[in-house]
């Protein structure tokens, strides 16, 4: 957007300032014609909002422009502190990381904003395609709140509060419904079924239970239920057939210096069948593509505009030019999981050569890394009872 505001473009609409017509149709235009989507919605609307762009700058205007800047009177009304908690690995067995207080708080204070959206508690069930190769709900699943007498699922999204650990006898914080204007409290009062169809708007606050100190750990009570089924997987839990011979791909990758091998030193060392290669490409406006001899073969020399759409890819070649490595690739078309401008006509074969080392990776085909294994954990986080709202639970048939 920048780039555009010191263009030749935004000085030939300066120097017809006084036609508003014209400088409207102009940037409306600009807007229509980039192909990318994601560019697109990050432009300015429309030539009023351009002006405002220029005047404070993209990056504020990206948060609201001028009225971003808010007084300290109505940050007091309606702002909430975000910067009280870090997070870091945990000491508590295979909790993997945890959340860790800056500050000291006094008991009774807001730790932090807790906003949540509201879903579908079946949509965490796995695609039944792949039901058997992997658990039955989705990893997400273990991150969101439930109550087992409603099908509204709540999953917080604001930064941190999703490695907060599980503690039952001891917890040092709660949540509760906020009393803030932010919080859609009419979506209390609506059934399961119509809270469903609402956005965003519902706001918890997570709270001190007692005065907590600088680098303390937050823990909340993830309830009876969560605690009895995690106690039921770790005593039953065996480990499954191969697993001694699992590897992921960031491993394999670490493991081979971060260089990608080529087909022909696959064949005779071959990746992990959980493992394959991704390469970045995307066509632009001025990508050129030659065509090969072999029918229907088109091939790219890579440039840093091409660095997005990570793509299913095969590694022809590898070689060093002034000390960095690249690679020359063929694309293989996906049948899913790529925005429409990713796509390339099926009957064509394309191949991109000098593709840098950035721009390659190894990952794991999809539900076969150790958290997507059929016996891994996955439950729901109680919601308690007493945050549970009335017209949320579900009418007995």
């Amino acid at each position: 957007m920048e780039r555009f505001i010191k263009s030749p473009q935004h000085d030939l609409l300066k120097s017809v300032s006084d036609k508003d017509e014209v400088q409207k149709e102009s940037w409306e235009k600009i807007v229509a014609e980039q192909w990318r989507k994601k560019v697109q919605m990050a432009l300015p609307k429309s030539y009023e909002d351009l002006k405002e762009a220029h005047e404070v700058g993209s990056a504020r205007y990206s948060v609201g422009g001028k009225a971003s800047l808010r007084t300290q009177k109505w940050l007091d009304k309606n702002a909430f502190c975000i910067d009280n908690l870090y997070m870091q690995a945990s000491k508590i067995h295979q909790a993997g990381r945890g959340v860790f207080m800056k500050h000291y708080i006094a008991s009774g204070s807001i730790i932090s904003p807790f906003p949540v959206l509201q879903l579908d508690k079946h949509i965490f069930a796995v695609d039944e395609s792949y039901k058997g190769n992997t658990s039955d709900y989705e990893l997400l699943t273990n991150y969101a709140f439930a109550h087992s007498d409603s099908n509204v699922v709540l999953l917080p999204y604001t930064v941190l509060v999703n490695g907060i650990n599980h503690d039952g006898l001891n917890p040092n914080a709660e949540l509760r419904w906020s009393e803030s204007n932010l919080n859609r409290k009419d979506y209390l009062e609506v059934n399961g079924e119509e809270v469903l169809k609402q956005g965003f708007g519902l706001l918890m606050e997570l709270v001190a239970l007692r005065n907590l100190q600088p680098d303390e750990k937050v823990l909340i009570s993830y309830g009876d239920e969560w605690e009895e089924a995690w106690t039921n997987h770790t005593n039953l839990w065996k480990a499954t057939q191969d697993s001694d011979e699992y590897i992921s791909a960031a491993d394999t990758l670490h493991r081979n210096g971060g260089i990608l091998l080529i087909e022909s030193e696959q064949q005779k060392n071959p990746y992990p069948s959980n493992i394959m290669t991704m390469c970045n490409f995307i066509g632009t406006e001025d990508t050129y593509y030659y065509e090969l001899p072999e029918e229907t073969s088109l091939l790219v020399t890579w440039e840093e505009k091409n660095n997005a759409c990570m793509r299913n890819c095969k590694i022809l070649s590898r070689y060093v030019e002034s000390n960095r490595t690249y690679y020359d690739v063929e694309i293989i078309q996906q049948e899913d999981n790529l925005g429409e401008e990713c796509y390339h006509p099926t009957d064509e074969r394309l191949f991109v050569d000098k593709v840098p080392q950035h721009a390659v990776t190894l990952v794991d085909q999809v539900f076969t890394s150790d958290i997507h294994l059929a016996n891994a954990f996955r439950h729901f986080i109680g919601l308690p009872s007493h945050l549970l709202p009335e017209a949320w639970k579900d009418s007995e048939e």
